[in-house]
């Protein structure tokens, strides 16, 4: 374990250094300016978490539709029945939303029933749509459903066979070991088989269009989808266009429709992209963002869960800084930035004592003598991953994949710090890491990802700087790690000089 009472002397700051300063300063300026203010929205529901277990937030037609598992059975919200939601005994097999409806496919005892309810969820009136499927269906087995009534089962080593109601014997298809299969809400079945996405329509397998791509992992509307590298991918005219290309997508965290898509880091903040790749509009909330559905945002805010309907405005009203700024050379005194006021002391320039040993770090700045220079080896420190006590320390852009092969040969799970499982992309800071045969957990942090969004950015660079004034902190440990790229165990000026050079390294300053 490193010896978190240590301080090292920091080389002497030279012109450019001095000069790295000054943009942080214009950054931190320009940033506050673009700030996007949270709202105070009314909740349409609040929900206590307490065993619960999130299964699906959706929406579809204006409707949206919430469930949860608890203990053996689940919860299920609608928009038009928020006040008294609908238990169901027994946990459901797949759930998902289409035409304006909840589809609920249960399975047990060799019979598959396939249950629509409108955003009422009136139980009555559903039982009289339900649909019986004589299939088997085996626990290793995925399966999807459009609301036509099909039921599409997919075993990933053997079969894939559509079902139709009350057909016991099914059509099999030509395509087999299956990594990936979907159902969109017009009805496009999406099949990842052998390196090779295939779409097609029911009863349609003929006209198949075949793509060579990375597979998805969550749709998005008809058309488009995030794939396994966090990216959102469109199909238009026969090809595969990248929208936003290498942006370490959590699929929780968006969702797509006719005119464009919605998308949340896991903060506080949800924009609206058009399918160009533009931000069109911004909302912001308080609270942490859950999940995202349409203009519907799930957040938590004081241990509760709440949905609200996100009031967005333009993108121009809400500006962002420039994507590079060219500081002009200068021999002026650096300019400083008033802190937000706080309840902590608010640190100074003046020289401090060295501090007496802790049991954990200091978020207060040290001093960072004149007459030394960062360290070139630590930056070089910061590109190699390593286990220290109970944090993993990654390099931004680590994937899954190099986390199974770092943490192997004993399988791993990577859960998001909302719990849910991580099946592709990039790794963000408060991840966790699962032994799924010892359940030793491992916090994840990334060099320089101070907020969690796994990229290093301004965003980054301005919360690190706020954090150092004082008028702010980091929400976990493993931000604070992430944000400790010296590995010193204090969070010093040198930090964020390296944050800055790890985002240009990334290409995000």
């Amino acid at each position: 374990m490193k010896d978190r009472t240590t301080t090292e002397k920091v080389p002497k700051l030279g012109a450019k250094i001095k000069l790295t300063i000054l943009l942080i300063l214009v950054m931190v300026v320009a940033l506050f300016q673009g700030t996007v203010r949270p709202m105070d929205l009314e909740p349409l529901a609040v929900i206590d978490p307490e065993g619960k277990r999130l299964l699906l937030f959706d929406c579809s037609e204006d409707k949206f539709f919430l469930a949860f598992q608890e203990g053996d059975g689940a919860t299920v919200f609608g928009s038009d029945r928020l006040s008294d939601p609908l238990q169901l005994t027994d946990s459901p097999r797949e759930l998902a939303v289409s035409g304006g409806r909840l589809w609920v496919l249960n399975a047990g005892d060799g019979l598959q029933t396939l249950t629509p309810f409108d955003a009422g969820l009136d139980m009555d009136a559903a039982t009289e749509y339900t649909q019986f499927f004589l299939a088997p269906l085996g626990s290793e087995e995925q399966c999807a459903f459009s609301s036509s009534g099909e039921l599409y089962i997919a075993v990933q080593e053997g079969y894939f066979t559509t079902y139709y109601p009350e057909d016991e014997t099914g059509v099999e298809s030509s395509l087999d070991c299956i990594d990936y299969l979907a159902v969109s809400p017009g009805g496009w079945i999406y099949s990842y088989s052998n390196q090779t996405l295939c779409r097609w329509k029911s009863g349609q397998e003929e006209g198949m269009e075949r793509y060579s791509c990375l597979s998805p992992v969550k749709l998005l509307g008809d058309e488009a989808f995030v794939d396994e590298s966090g990216s959102v991918c469109l199909l238009k005219e026969g090809e595969i266009v990248p929208v936003l290309n290498g942006a370490a997508v959590d699929p929780n965290f968006c969702w797509g429709g006719e005119e464009g898509f919605y998308l949340s880091d896991g903060n506080s903040t949800v924009w609206k992209y058009s399918w160009e790749g533009e931000q069109e509009e911004a909302c912001a909330v308080n609270g942490r963002v859950i999940a995202v559905a349409g203009p519907y945002i799930l957040t938590m805010e004081n241990g509760m869960l709440q949905v609200l309907e996100g009031v967005f405005s333009p993108i121009e009203e809400v500006p962002s800084p420039p994507a590079t700024v060219e500081p002009a050379p200068t021999t002026d005194p650096i300019p400083t930035v008033e802190p937000e006021p706080s309840t902590d002391p608010t640190p100074t320039d003046e020289p401090t004592e060295e501090p007496s040993p802790s049991a954990g770090p200091s978020l207060e700045p040290s001093p960072t003598p004149d007459d030394e220079q960062p360290n070139p080896d630590i930056l070089a420190n910061a590109r190699e991953p390593r286990i220290d006590g109970n944090f993993l320390m990654l390099p931004s852009g680590s994937t899954l994949t190099q986390v199974r092969e770092l943490c192997g040969p004993e399988p791993v799970l990577v859960y998001t710090d909302g719990e849910a499982l991580v099946t592709g992309g990039k790794m963000k800071t408060g991840m966790m890491v699962e032994n799924s045969i010892t359940g030793q957990r491992l916090q994840i942090a990334i060099f320089g990802d101070c907020d969690g969004s796994g990229q290093v950015d301004r965003e980054d660079v301005l919360l690190a700087q706020r954090c150092f004034l004082g008028a702010t902190t980091f929400r976990t440990q493993a931000h604070w790690e992430a944000a400790d790229v010296d590995n010193d165990g204090e969070l010093r000026l040198v930090d964020l000089l390296l944050i800055v050079r790890l985002a240009e390294k990334d290409d995000n300053l």
